[in-house]
């Protein structure tokens, strides 16, 4: 009789569960078929999670202000990082070779196919420091095509250009080097040195070129700096500290600095990222001075020292045209320029930038 009942409650649990499948009913989405279809991939790339880098994540720490030690790593079980090894034989590494030790590994290679080698080896064009040389065998009249021994790019316009000219103007952006310095340490290694009008010519492009790569890297990282700060849970708005940069100090008696040189970096990262530069200077290369686009930005009227304010201005400026980050306080040294240039972008701009003096610059006005 037992049975018989567990029996009979099973059968009603069963039609039950069968009752629930009716037709005509709709499926658990109430969306039609038709608006599942017009549904693009995009809105579900969307939805995925994406995982942080190792940078961002310690960025977005620091902008937290999360100094607990015993907070776990954003990874679980992190795999360890291989140690980067040197490799001594690099395809991409350029060294100097020596022209008849070059010659005796030629002589060495053709005595596999010439019983009486009499290899000469010779220069057949030379472009700065980019050279193409020819190998001819007297004995067995072999003559080999003439082989570029450096790499090369393409240009818009001519043959293609030597890299090796366009890395050796690169020193003399990035340090206080001139063209003269880097003839003489070529002279010093026994290089015959290209000409001062081809390094001119190559610096002037090079300057223009890396001007293009710091806009584009420098907007980079005003939108790596806002997505951090938006992770770590703030407002978009950065603390950035400010200097200037003179290419020669004042000397008594008269001005010597023609140039100055002003950045805004950002301190809510580790990587202390530049956000914005500007430059002033009062050289020109022309006479009269009346053509487009002149280099010469600051009137030789004013003092080079004044033009800390100027500098300040054009990167607030340019900071507030990108709208991508917004300033919330700036740390300068003690100079008088800036308390001003600061509140009439304020007032102007109907912003309220805070204003901050460095400890150590502070020291030195007391």
């Amino acid at each position: 009789m037992a049975n018989h009942k567990v029996r009979r409650s099973y059968k009603k649990s069963r039609g039950k569960s069968q009752s629930w499948f009716k037709r005509g009913h709709v499926g658990f989405s109430r969306q039609t078929p038709q608006e599942i279809q017009n549904m693009s991939t995009s809105a579900a790339e969307d939805s995925q999670t994406k995982r942080l880098s190792v940078r961002e994540a310690e960025d977005v720490r620091h902008a937290a202000e999360d100094i607990n030690e015993a907070t776990l790593p954003y990874q679980l079980r992190p795999q360890p990082q291989n140690e980067e090894r040197e490799d001594m034989a690099e395809l991409d590494e350029n060294i100097i070779v020596n022209i008849d030790c070059l010659h005796n590994l030629v002589r060495e290679v053709h005595k596999q196919s010439c019983s009486k080698p009499c290899v000469k080896v010779a220069v057949t064009k030379r472009a700065g420091l980019c050279v193409t040389v020819q190998m001819k065998c007297s004995s067995c009249k072999y003559q080999a095509p003439p082989v570029n021994l450096t790499d090369t790019m393409k240009k818009s316009r001519g043959p293609a250009a030597g890299v090796l000219n366009d890395m050796l103007v690169l020193p003399v952006l990035k340090s206080k080097l001139g063209l003269m310095d880097v003839s003489l340490v070529l002279s010093c290694l026994n290089i015959k040195a290209p000409t001062q009008a081809l390094l001119q010519r190559k610096l002037n492009n090079m300057s223009n070129t890396v001007s293009r790569l710091n806009e584009d890297q420098m907007m980079h990282n005003q939108q790596y700096v806002h997505r951090v700060l938006q992770l770590s849970g703030k407002e978009a708005a950065a603390d950035v500290q400010f200097d200037t940069s003179y290419a020669s100090r004042p000397q008594g008696g008269f001005e010597k600095a023609k140039q100055s040189f002003a950045a805004v970096i950002e301190h809510n990262t580790k990587q202390k990222l530049v956000l914005s530069t500007a430059i002033a200077n009062k050289h020109c290369a022309s006479k009269t001075c009346a053509h487009n686009n002149c280099s010469k930005n600051f009137p030789c009227q004013q003092s080079i020292a004044s033009s800390e304010r100027h500098l300040l201005l054009e990167n607030l400026n340019n900071l507030d045209k990108k709208k991508i980050l917004k300033i919330r306080s700036i740390t300068t040294d003690a100079s008088a320029q800036i308390g001003k240039a600061l509140r009439d972008f304020n007032s102007k701009k109907s912003s309220n930038i805070k204003h901050y003096h460095c400890f150590i610059h502070r020291l030195r006005t007391l």
